[in-house]
């Protein structure tokens, strides 16, 4: 048993290799679809057909059970997800700016108003 589990270990690490590959994958076009659905509109019409159709491409490597183009298509669109977050966020975080820059001067100007009053607390028994 021992010298079968030694001789059988190379072809049992390649199939473990390209189970853990198909579901990545799986996973990869799972995520990407759900991510689509959470940014809606916010996400460009470039990067979105591009996330769509490498998606697309992985699903039907998965199907085929292509494992050389699962890896190279894989990596693509996850660079694809990246760029596409990457541009929603720097559009967040554009908005963000602005609006901390505009409230921050009303905050400023309420917190003048308030009477604040300083004073020390001293507890006597």
């Amino acid at each position: 048993m021992v010298k079968d589990a030694e001789t059988n270990a190379s072809a049992d690490k390649e199939r473990r290799e390209k189970i853990d590959l198909k579901n990545e994958s799986e996973t990869l076009v799972y995520q990407s679809e759900k991510q689509l659905a959470e940014l809606g509109d916010k996400i460009s019409a470039d990067d979105k057909g591009k996330v769509e159709g490498f998606a697309s491409q992985l699903k039907e490597a998965v199907e085929k059970e292509d494992y050389a183009t699962m890896k190279t298509v894989q990596e693509q669109l996850q660079q694809a997800l990246y760029a596409a977050g990457a541009s929603v966020y720097q559009q967040a975080g554009a908005a963000g700016a602005e609006a901390a820059a505009n409230g921050s001067g009303a905050s400023a100007s309420s917190a003048a108003g308030d009477d604040v009053i300083d004073a020390e607390f001293t507890e006597s028994k």
